[in-house]
């Protein structure tokens, strides 16, 4: 949302209008219209470069980092022939194909959209804002569990960055295909790995996100359960040894007993004794 702010910022810009439909590039100062970007960029926060790319292929640029752009590459089909097909729409375009030159390891991806007579509608040229990786992933990360590994590939499956550790990307080379579809999700070994298509980018993402049993429950929920679970089991121990001294125990002590007496003569005693006053009248 930012970013499409911006772009518009920039496209409705005087002089940036100025300088896209003038007949000649040179006709407007080309540190005016830096200037004139720069002011808007500092509205917003983080870090972008931006180039105003004319039909003649002429061009002004903001930012560090980026050398020069690729000419051919940014008006053939892939860049201009898309963005030209969307009607003033826009397009995010993973910056794998070589668009940019770069004097940094600074990776990004480019969101662009033609800039259009306001009159006509023609196209006069084209804006494209160049985006660091790290602000996708930072995106991303608002939104996801800190144990959450991802993957930004381009639409032919090269990788664009990645926190996946190496030697869990065994399965994404195999199941390549059928992640770049954006429409993939299924449970292997410990983890889901799932993929979806970037809205308006020819980026998919790929997650792999650890199973958790417990994800979505609070503290206080898991708290009450495991109270709960404390409780019950207690109870259950509690009566258990009631059972067992009320109950099996004695049933138990009768089949034993019963089992001693089982085809014996059960002992009798005899009502006789000498030990009283009869027994010693009769002595």
């Amino acid at each position: 949302e930012e970013v499409i702010n911006m772009s518009k910022m920039i496209m409705f810009n005087d002089t940036v209008v100025e300088f896209i439909s003038s007949e000649n590039a040179k006709s407007v100062n080309a540190s005016t219209v830096q200037r004139e970007i720069y002011q808007i960029l500092n509205s917003y926060s983080g870090s972008y470069s931006v180039f105003i790319f004319r039909n003649d292929k002429s061009y002004v640029n903001t930012g560090i980092g980026i050398i020069k752009p690729d000419e051919f590459i940014i008006f053939a089909d892939d860049w201009y022939g898309k963005v030209a097909s969307l009607d003033g729409g826009y397009q995010i375009i993973s910056n794998t194909k070589g668009a940019f030159v770069y004097n940094t390891s600074l990776n990004v991806v480019s969101f662009a959209r033609l800039i259009n007579d306001l009159d006509t509608q023609k196209p006069l040229g084209m804006l494209v804002i160049n985006i660091n990786v790290s602000k996708l992933v930072a995106d991303y990360e608002n939104f996801s569990e800190g144990e959450d590994s991802i993957m930004y590939m381009d639409d032919k499956g090269k990788v664009i960055y990645s926190t996946i550790p190496k030697e869990k990307t065994d399965i994404i080379r195999e199941r390549k295909s059928e992640l770049l579809s954006g429409d993939f999700s299924e449970k292997i070994g410990k983890c889901i790995i799932s993929s979806r298509k970037v809205p308006d980018t020819d980026i998919v993402l790929v997650c792999r996100t650890p199973i958790r049993y417990f994800s979505g429950l609070t503290t206080n929920t898991i708290a009450t359960i495991l109270l709960v679970i404390f409780i019950v089991s207690s109870v259950l121990l509690i009566l258990n040894t009631f059972i067992n001294k009320y109950i099996t125990y004695p049933v138990k002590m009768l089949a034993d007993n019963m089992k001693n007496v089982d085809g014996e003569t059960p002992p009798c005693l005899s009502i006789e004794t000498n030990d009283d006053e009869i027994g010693r009248l009769k002595k």
